[in-house]
């Protein structure tokens, strides 16, 4: 006699589970963890047999023990029982893959108060990131990327950003306080490179100031990783000095005067003239009791500002005295040169009619000064002996 086999589909809860048996015989319980599970993860397959009967996978797999399968892709496993009356089955699973996930942030490197801007990249189909601070302040941040399939897997990849703080410029000008036309140095710190405002200032070189007042100077600082900082310090510059001043003669003798006017700078003044020698610094701004002669005022500012001016004091004394005189001085008016005849040896000193000297010498007995390149216009000679001191006028022509 021949036994009859039928054979049918039991199809339940996403379950494929062929049976193939004899009429009589009872199909068996399946238990399963999972029927879609991602690649990595671990499933397990436990088959009840009503006649309590060992139960045999194929497939490598243990009946009630976790496994976990090594691809990606749909497999079908097979329970049977040792005991004939029981039915076989069969089951298939899903494995399916994890998502790619590519986390990026540029070079990782951002400036202080620098938004963070990240970017995913791989072939899930969603993302998320945690944190979602993205202003997390100066230091080494942390982010997750998450990417997810809309059948359920995901995968988590780091990336680590680093915040560099802006640098701290701090400029500085020394000295803070000058005079116009003088000299200072800037200086800064705290960056890697700068650039000035003024295309003028190169740090650690001497500027020389221009315009009076207080101006306020830029300065843009670059740290290594391209973070930019900004600073300004400010400097003060004072007018030049200015002396101003009005010469009187000498009448009787020893009776000459400057009266003196001091402006610009940086005070308190001091003043040296070179009526009692040179160097001292402690002279009053306005002098008396002066012979004729030329006289040369020195005068500092606090701040070592200093300017320089020339006053010629004309003697008016008798003719007599002057016709006494051992000093001559021809031809006068003159075109081209002027000779000064005086016993022994002398100095002289040639000024312009505002006081400016062009000319200085010695000389002994008699002494020819060329002036014929010197412009048309009076001029004063400035002549010292031991035994006196004179001033003449001298006409150029």
């Amino acid at each position: 006699m021949k036994t009859r086999f039928s054979l049918f589909t039991l199809l339940f809860c996403g379950i494929s589970i062929n049976t193939s048996f004899a009429q009589d015989c009872t199909p068996m319980e399946l238990d399963v963890s999972g029927y879609s599970i991602c690649l990595g993860d671990e499933i397990t397959l436990d088959a009840t047999a009503e006649s309590g009967a060992p139960i045999i996978w194929d497939g490598g797999v243990f009946d009630g023990v976790p496994f976990t399968p090594a691809e990606a892709g749909t497999f079908t496993y097979t329970a049977t029982s040792v005991d004939d009356s029981d039915c076989p089955l069969s089951v298939d699973i899903d494995v399916l893959p994890y998502p790619t996930v590519i986390p990026g942030a540029g070079d990782e490197n951002f400036c202080e108060d620098e938004a963070i801007v990240l970017s995913a990249a791989g072939d899930a189909d969603e993302y998320s990131w945690e944190p979602l601070d993205f202003s997390p302040g100066v230091g080494t941040h942390t982010y997750t990327l998450t990417g997810s399939l809309d059948i359920g897997c995901t995968t988590s990849e780091t990336i680590e950003i680093t915040v560099h703080p802006t640098p701290e410029i701090t400029p500085t000008v020394t000295p803070t306080l000058t005079c116009l036309g003088q000299d200072v140095v800037f200086t800064v710190s705290g960056a890697d490179t700068y650039v000035w405002e003024d295309p003028e200032i190169e740090g650690g070189e001497s500027y020389t100031t221009t315009s009076g007042g207080t101006t306020t100077y830029f300065v843009t600082g670059t740290s290594i990783n391209g973070c930019v900082g900004f600073g300004s310090v400010d400097l003060e510059v004072a007018d030049a000095i200015e002396i101003t001043g009005t010469a009187s003669d000498e009448i009787a003798g020893d009776d000459g005067s400057v009266d003196i006017t001091l402006t610009g700078g940086v005070p308190a003044y001091t003043v040296d003239w070179d009526n009692d020698g040179t160097g001292d610094f402690d002279d009053p701004a306005s002098i008396a009791g002066l012979a004729g002669g030329t006289y040369t005022i020195i005068v500092q500012g606090s701040m070592g500002c200093a300017d320089t001016a020339t006053f010629i004091i004309n003697s008016q004394l008798s003719v007599t005295a002057f016709e006494n005189s051992f000093i001559k001085a021809y031809p006068n008016p003159t075109v081209n040169h002027v000779n000064i005849e005086l016993a022994g040896s002398f100095s002289y000193t040639l000024l312009t009619a505002k006081g400016n000297v062009v000319l200085s010498g010695n000389g002994y007995n008699k002494e020819t000064i060329n002036m014929e390149n010197f412009a048309e216009g009076v001029y004063f000679f400035d002549i010292k002996s031991d035994l006196e001191n004179t001033i003449i006028q001298v006409i150029k022509n």
